[in-house]
């Protein structure tokens, strides 16, 4: 019965983790409330449709890093200890921490609109207090390894081209829970991986007199799962470290990805010259609706550009603000994301790239 409470209550804890809205990833569109299916581009497309993709230069390098300005060094410790939490409450015995947090980004490559790209993410839940083994983490992993290919096709019926893109996607991830008293306690984990699919689509269409508007819709994590190979481990405290049990084999289980279906436009006011954009997604099976809405300012001729956005929705409340500086081959941007349901999970995103 205990191994069946402790391998139900680890499942509970990897659905609600593959169960994400959509993520911040790259400055430019997280400065712009998490926008992008429709005015993405270059390599942060390949997260919010890879049909942007094909709307890139022929070759760049982009790194990208957001992450919780508050203890985000602890934060990626613990969500590098997720495996065996109790690491972390050994390493930090004489610490007191009481906060949650995410981290995300993305390292990619852009050769003759081929994408190679890497997407981290990570969060963890840390409750402790100082100069005792006591305390709850529970740290998880999702990373994305991503292949993106795409063509462009002209369509009779459509006043503008029509892109279309697809990632092929491995996934790993892996994860852990420990509560411990002053005796000790159990900790669980899992490690997985799986494949899935993204497919996005994006054409253009006139407002005579008035502007192009670019339309974009996204389909995320298709037939997505992980399979997860899931144990547990008795834990006896002995002053500042812990005393390992056998660890016990709870067998493996197959998790499936919600996937994620998205509506996205972009338009330039004439005259003023800012972008608006808004996106508007469905996580199936959870039954979220969010909305993303940004605008993009530039100037000087685009050397500066100035962004900010909303983006709402069930357990979703971010204000965001952002800039860029363009400069001959070389960008860099910066965002912060104000998270409305939890300040201490606010967050900063940094890019720098490079390109054609």
């Amino acid at each position: 019965m205990k191994k069946l409470s402790v391998a139900i209550v680890l499942s509970l804890f990897v659905l609600q983790s593959l169960s994400s809205a959509q993520l911040l990833i790259g400055a430019r569109s997280a400065g712009m409330g998490g926008t992008g299916v429709a005015v993405s581009r270059n390599i942060p497309s390949v997260y919010y449709n890879p049909a942007a993709f094909m709307r890139s230069g022929t070759g760049q390098f982009l790194l990208s890093l957001g992450a919780s300005y508050s203890n985000y060094d602890k934060l990626l410790e613990a969500i590098q200890d997720a495996s065996d939490p109790a690491q972390f409450l050994i390493k930090n015995y004489a610490n007191a921490y009481n906060f949650n947090g995410s981290a995300s980004g993305i390292l990619g490559f852009n050769i003759a609109k081929v994408g190679i790209s890497a997407i981290p993410v990570g969060s963890a839940t840390l409750n402790k207090a100082a100069n005792t083994l006591a305390g709850s983490i529970n740290a998880n992993s999702l990373s994305y390894g991503a292949l993106t290919l795409g063509h462009t096709f002209k369509v009779s019926w459509l006043p503008a081209s029509l892109d279309v893109g697809t990632n092929l996607k491995y996934i790993f991830g892996y994860m852990g829970a420990l509560t411990a008293t002053s005796a000790g306690g159990t900790q669980a984990w899992s490690t997985g991986s799986g494949v899935g699919l993204d497919l996005g689509a994006l054409t253009e269409v006139s407002v005579p007199w008035v502007t192009k508007m670019s339309l974009g819709f996204a389909a995320r994590d298709l037939f997505a799962s992980v399979n997860f190979q899931n144990y547990t481990q008795a834990l006896i405290s002995t002053g500042t470290t812990f005393t390992y049990g056998p660890t016990v084999d709870l067998g493996s289980t197959s998790t499936p990805i919600n996937s994620s279906y998205v509506l996205g436009v972009g338009a330039t006011v004439p005259v003023v010259n800012m972008l608006l954009a808004a996106d508007l997604e469905n996580v199936s099976g959870s039954g979220n609706m969010n909305t993303h809405i940004g605008i993009e300012y530039p100037l000087f001729m685009g050397t500066l550009v100035l962004r900010a956005g909303l983006a709402s929705g069930n357990n979703l409340s971010d204000t965001t603000f952002g800039v860029g500086f363009g400069f001959p081959f070389m960008t860099m941007d910066l965002a912060y994301v104000a998270d409305g349901l939890n300040s201490s999970n606010s967050s900063y995103v940094f890019d720098f790239g490079i390109g054609l």
